[in-house]
């Protein structure tokens, strides 16, 4: 998920502040463990650093999480408020968070109505 949400945070080119700073709330509200929060932050940087292959780590998501499941929606939700969360969703994350929609089974409209398209 971690590394998920740092390619994303990539998309547009730039890593804002408000991007890196919603990534570390979201591991301080998991309260992982500190070998867990290390994993995380790890994934998160991994995924910013560029050259992920969002597909084969959406691939690895669904093969322990349907599409239809809480954890499917949850991964979402967190998408798209960290795409949020520098006050812009520019078209280069919304191409992005529109693919990997279409990965975990949503309806292209039910996609473009959360993204705001």
């Amino acid at each position: 998920m971690f590394c998920l949400l740092g390619s994303l945070a990539r998309a547009d080119g730039v890593v804002s502040a408000e991007e890196a700073a919603h990534g570390e709330e979201l591991i301080d509200r998991m309260e992982l463990p500190k070998v867990g929060r290390k994993l995380a932050v790890h994934s998160f940087e991994r995924g910013r650093a560029g050259g992920l292959d969002v597909d084969a780590e959406i691939r690895r998501f669904l093969a322990v999480y349907r599409s239809s499941s809480t954890h499917s929606e949850q991964l979402l939700e967190a998408l798209l408020t960290l795409a949020r969360s520098d006050g812009r969703m520019r078209i280069p994350e919304k191409s992005w968070l529109t693919r990997v929609g279409k990965s975990l089974g949503i309806d292209a409209d039910v996609m473009k109505q959360r993204i705001g398209l």
